[in-house]
C-alpha cells in the first residue's frame, strides 16, 4: 500500500519556502573555510567563502569583481547614510583593492546580520552573516537574485557558477517516485534514529539482517532531539559508543537517512525542534560533506497508542512539516515514508505495528524499504 499524500499545509508552506528569508540578527554559528572548489565559467577561482549550516556564503565585492565583464556582472555600493549595500545588475564594477584576499583557512564565529540589501531599486532578501567585520552572502541567495546559474558537479566536488545562462533551482526538496533503484542504493544508505529505526535492524530487513551495520541508533534506542548534542550512538563497525559526527568521519557513508523527532513533538516548540535538528544536520555535515542526507518524515501512530494525550498524529503532521522546512532550508532531501503507512484517517493500521501503537512490525518496515528504493536519491 503506497499513499503519497503531502497535507494542503505542507503544499502552501513549501511553496513560500521558494522565496529566501534573511537569516535572524541575533543567531551566532560556526563558520566553517569552503572546502569545495569554486569555477566561474570553467575556470577555477579561490574566493574567501565559509560554509554556514550547509550552505555556502561568498562576500559581494568578490563575487562582483570576479564577474565583472560577463553578462552577470553587477556593481555594489555602500550607502552609508541608510547603511544599506546597493547592487545594480548589467552594471560593471569598479574594485576597491580589497577583494578577493585568498581562501578561508579557519573557522569563525559569524553573526546573521540580516544586511539590508537593494537591487535594482528594490529589497533583495539575502541570507548574510558577519564575520570579523565583513558580511558574506548566501551563494544560491545571490544567483538567484541576478539570475546566474549555481550547479554542484559531484565528480570534480566542484561549485559551478555560469554566467551565460539563468539561476534554476535545486533539484526539488521532496523525493519523488523513481524506477527502482536497486538493493545496491539500498546497502549504500546508513540509517540514523531512534528506536524506530533499530527496527530495521531488530528484524533483519537490511543487507546482513541482524547484523547489519547500516543502522545507527544510541544503544538504549532513546534519540531525543532535544539532548541531540550529547547523544552517542553504538557504531556497528567496533561496537563503541561515540559521537555521530566522529561515525560519519570515520565511515563516510554514501547516503544517510535521518529519522527522528517522535520524542520531540511532546514538548519542543518549532524553533526549538529545527535549531536542535539543525545543529545535528551541520556536525554531520562538516564531518563528511559528501554525505548525502535525506531526512525521513515520522512516522504514525496507531489508534492503540497509550500516549496519544501527548504523541499523536496532529503533533507529528505538525512536526513533519517542519522536518520539510529544514530541508529545503538547508538543500537536503525530504522522504514522505510516512504516507505510505497511513490508513484514509492518517492512522498507522493495526496490522503494520508491533502492538505498542508506535514501532513498527516487520510488513511496515519491508513497505519503508520498499518505499527508499522506489523513491530515489537521483
Amino acid at each position: 500500500m503506497k499513499r503519497h499524500i503531502l497535507s494542503a499545509a505542507l503544499i502552501v508552506i513549501a511553496a513560500l519556502n521558494l522565496l529566501p528569508t534573511p537569516a535572524i540578527a541575533s543567531e551566532s554559528v560556526t563558520a566553517v573555510p569552503a572546502y569545495a572548489s569554486v569555477a566561474v565559467n570553467g575556470r577555477i577561482v579561490d574566493f574567501d567563502a565559509y560554509n554556514i549550516k550547509g550552505s555556502n556564503y561568498f562576500k559581494l565585492r568578490d563575487l562582483a569583481c570576479v564577474l565583472n565583464g560577463t553578462a552577470k556582472q553587477f556593481r555594489v555600493v555602500w550607502d552609508a547614510a541608510s547603511k544599506t549595500v546597493v547592487l545594480t545588475s548589467s552594471t560593471p564594477y569598479t574594485p576597491d583593492g580589497d577583494e578577493m584576499q585568498g581562501r578561508a583557512t579557519e573557522s569563525k564565529i559569524a553573526a546573521a546580520s540580516g544586511a539590508k540589501v537593494i537591487l535594482d531599486g528594490k529589497s533583495a532578501a539575502l541570507s548574510s552573516y558577519n564575520i570579523d567585520g565583513s558580511n558574506y552572502f548566501k551563494l544560491r541567495d545571490v544567483g538567484r537574485a541576478l539570475n546566474f546559474n549555481i550547479s554542484w558537479n559531484d565528480v570534480k566536488k566542484t561549485i559551478m557558477i555560469d554566467t551565460t545562462s539563468g539561476y534554476t533551482r535545486p533539484a526539488p526538496t521532496l523525493l519523488d517516485q523513481t524506477e527502482d533503484m536497486g538493493q545496491e542504493y539500498l546497502d549504500s544508505i546508513v540509517f540514523l534514529g531512534d528506536s524506530t529505526t533499530y527496527g530495521m535492524l531488530a528484524y533483519g530487513v537490511l543487507s546482513g539482517g541482524t547484523a547489519s551495520k547500516q543502522v545507527w541508533t544510541p544503544e538504549n534506542r532513546t534519540f531525543s532531539l532535544f539532548n541531540q548534542s550529547g547523544i552517542l550512538i553504538k557504531y556497528p563497525e567496533t561496537g563503541g559508543n561515540i559521537k555521530v559526527e566522529t561515525a560519519v568521519s570515520l565511515k563516510k557513508p554514501e547516503y544517510m537517512i535521518i529519522t527522528l523527532g517522535i520524542n520531540g513533538v511532546a514538548s519542543m516548540g518549532e524553533d526549538f525542534f529545527k535549531s536542535e535538528y539543525m545543529a545535528l544536520v551541520t556536525r554531520i555535515t562538516d564531518a563528511c560533506p559528501d554525505t548525502k542526507i535525506i531526512l525521513n518524515s515520522i512516522y504514525p501512530v496507531a489508534r492503540n497508542y497509550g500516549l496519544l494525550s501527548i504523541i499523536n498524529n496532529e503533533k507529528i503532521n505538525t512536526a513533519n512539516v517542519w522536518v520539510y522546512e529544514l530541508a529545503d532550508e538547508m538543500e537536503l532531501r525530504w522522504l514522505d515514508t510516512a504516507s505510505a503507512l497511513k490508513d484514509e484517517e492518517g492512522w498507522l493500521p493495526a496490522e503494520y505495528q508491533n502492538g505498542d501503537g508506535m514501532h513498527l512490525s516487520l510488513e511496515a518496515l519491508t513497505l519503508v524499504t520498499e518505499y527508499i528504493r522506489t523513491h530515489g536519491y537521483l
